[in-house]
């Protein structure tokens, strides 16, 4: 029985991600009427800072989350311009 709860927290949780994933998509694509493919990419980056400061830092996983945001918000900011700039 504890197997069955853990796999389905673990199924919910996967579920939570891939619909934030989708709900991106749906943003993007309803305003600007265009796909990004690039916001998969971000949410990658964005997950393997945040696995480094867990794992090189020992890092509160909490504090780790918000590093990788901030991370995420840069790399946004840094494509906005280099988009501007072309």
């Amino acid at each position: 029985m504890d197997t069955f709860i853990q796999q389905m927290i673990n199924g919910l949780t996967l579920g939570s991600v891939y619909a934030l994933i989708a709900l991106g998509y749906t943003l993007i694509y309803g305003i600007i009427k265009l796909l990004n493919f690039a916001h998969g990419d971000i949410f990658m980056v964005g997950s393997f800072v945040s696995y480094y400061l867990i794992l090189s830092f020992n890092m509160n996983i909490f504090v780790a989350f918000l590093g990788s945001s901030r991370t995420k918000s840069l790399i946004n900011h840094f494509e906005v311009l280099l988009e501007s700039l072309l």
